[in-house]
Protein backbone atom coordinates (compact mmCIF):
# COMPACT_ATOMS: atom_id res chain seq x y z
CA UNK A 1 0.00 0.00 0.00
CA UNK A 2 1.56 2.93 -0.88
CA UNK A 3 1.97 5.55 1.83
CA UNK A 4 1.44 3.81 4.35
CA UNK A 5 3.87 2.54 7.69
CA UNK A 6 4.58 -0.89 9.14
CA UNK A 7 5.01 -0.62 12.55
CA UNK A 8 5.55 -4.11 14.53
CA UNK A 9 5.67 -4.37 17.90
CA UNK A 10 6.42 -7.38 20.53
CA UNK A 11 3.29 -8.50 22.39
CA UNK A 12 5.22 -9.34 25.13
CA UNK A 13 7.81 -6.14 25.42
CA UNK A 14 4.37 -4.14 24.99
CA UNK A 15 1.89 -5.45 27.71
CA UNK A 16 -0.35 -1.99 27.31
CA UNK A 17 -0.72 -2.02 23.65
CA UNK A 18 -1.89 -6.26 23.80
CA UNK A 19 -3.77 -5.52 26.75
CA UNK A 20 -5.83 -2.81 24.58
CA UNK A 21 -6.13 -5.04 21.69
CA UNK A 22 -7.51 -8.47 23.10
CA UNK A 23 -9.82 -10.73 21.52
CA UNK A 24 -13.12 -11.28 23.65
CA UNK A 25 -10.66 -11.11 26.75
CA UNK A 26 -7.83 -13.18 25.49
CA UNK A 27 -4.58 -12.54 24.07
CA UNK A 28 -4.28 -13.23 20.78
CA UNK A 29 -1.42 -13.83 18.25
CA UNK A 30 -1.01 -11.92 15.49
CA UNK A 31 -3.37 -8.51 16.34
CA UNK A 32 -3.50 -6.02 13.33
CA UNK A 33 -4.33 -2.57 13.61
CA UNK A 34 -5.15 0.20 10.66
CA UNK A 35 -4.82 3.91 11.92
CA UNK A 36 -5.22 6.94 9.38
CA UNK A 37 -3.00 9.51 9.34
CA UNK A 38 -4.45 10.71 12.85
CA UNK A 39 -3.98 7.79 14.49
CA UNK A 40 -7.67 6.91 14.27
CA UNK A 41 -8.83 3.31 14.35
CA UNK A 42 -9.84 2.06 11.16
CA UNK A 43 -10.40 -1.43 11.39
CA UNK A 44 -8.46 -4.63 13.42
CA UNK A 45 -8.00 -8.35 12.08
CA UNK A 46 -7.30 -10.94 15.07
CA UNK A 47 -5.27 -13.97 15.07
CA UNK A 48 -6.92 -16.33 11.84
CA UNK A 49 -9.15 -16.05 9.31
CA UNK A 50 -12.71 -17.47 10.07
CA UNK A 51 -12.26 -20.41 8.46
CA UNK A 52 -9.80 -21.31 10.62
CA UNK A 53 -11.49 -20.46 13.73
CA UNK A 54 -14.14 -23.18 12.64
CA UNK A 55 -11.53 -25.44 11.70
CA UNK A 56 -10.16 -25.01 15.18
CA UNK A 57 -12.84 -25.14 17.15
CA UNK A 58 -14.07 -28.82 15.07
CA UNK A 59 -10.68 -30.66 15.94
CA UNK A 60 -11.29 -29.27 19.67
CA UNK A 61 -14.64 -30.45 20.11
CA UNK A 62 -13.68 -33.90 18.81
CA UNK A 63 -11.19 -34.18 20.71
CA UNK A 64 -10.63 -32.43 24.20
CA UNK A 65 -14.81 -32.43 24.64
CA UNK A 66 -14.99 -35.64 25.79
CA UNK A 67 -11.74 -35.14 28.02
CA UNK A 68 -12.99 -34.14 31.71
CA UNK A 69 -10.92 -31.57 33.02
CA UNK A 70 -8.37 -32.70 35.72
CA UNK A 71 -7.93 -36.21 34.59
CA UNK A 72 -5.56 -36.53 31.29
CA UNK A 73 -2.48 -34.72 32.01
CA UNK A 74 -2.21 -31.39 29.62
CA UNK A 75 0.66 -33.15 27.67
CA UNK A 76 -1.72 -36.21 27.01
CA UNK A 77 -4.40 -33.80 25.79
CA UNK A 78 -1.76 -32.10 23.47
CA UNK A 79 -0.85 -35.19 21.28
CA UNK A 80 -3.96 -36.22 21.04
CA UNK A 81 -5.15 -32.70 19.82
CA UNK A 82 -2.26 -33.01 17.54
CA UNK A 83 -2.59 -36.33 16.10
CA UNK A 84 -6.48 -36.02 15.26
CA UNK A 85 -5.65 -32.11 13.68
CA UNK A 86 -3.18 -34.39 11.39
CA UNK A 87 -5.81 -36.86 10.64
CA UNK A 88 -8.47 -34.53 10.13
CA UNK A 89 -6.60 -32.75 7.34
CA UNK A 90 -7.30 -34.04 3.41
CA UNK A 91 -3.90 -31.93 2.20
CA UNK A 92 -2.25 -29.56 4.91
CA UNK A 93 -0.60 -27.94 2.18
CA UNK A 94 -3.68 -26.70 0.21
CA UNK A 95 -5.37 -26.13 3.27
CA UNK A 96 -2.94 -23.50 4.67
CA UNK A 97 -3.04 -22.21 1.46
CA UNK A 98 -6.27 -21.71 1.29
CA UNK A 99 -6.67 -20.33 5.12
CA UNK A 100 -3.90 -17.80 3.96
CA UNK A 101 -5.56 -16.51 1.40
CA UNK A 102 -9.23 -16.56 3.68
CA UNK A 103 -7.19 -14.14 6.28
CA UNK A 104 -6.07 -11.76 2.95
CA UNK A 105 -9.42 -11.48 1.54
CA UNK A 106 -11.12 -10.58 4.87
CA UNK A 107 -7.95 -7.90 5.66
CA UNK A 108 -9.37 -6.48 2.29
CA UNK A 109 -12.50 -6.58 2.80
CA UNK A 110 -12.04 -5.19 5.81
CA UNK A 111 -9.85 -2.09 4.71
CA UNK A 112 -12.87 -1.17 1.49
CA UNK A 113 -15.54 -1.68 3.97
CA UNK A 114 -13.80 0.96 6.32
CA UNK A 115 -12.23 2.97 3.32
CA UNK A 116 -14.28 2.62 0.52
CA UNK A 117 -13.45 0.55 -2.86
CA UNK A 118 -11.18 2.16 -5.35
CA UNK A 119 -13.26 0.95 -8.79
Amino acid sequence: MPGAELRVFLRDQNADLRDTFLNNGYQSIPVVVFFDKDWNEIGRWLERAHGATTVTAGIRARTLGGVPQGRVPRSSRTRRWASSATRSRPSTTSRVGALWRAAAAEVKLLLETKLGAKK
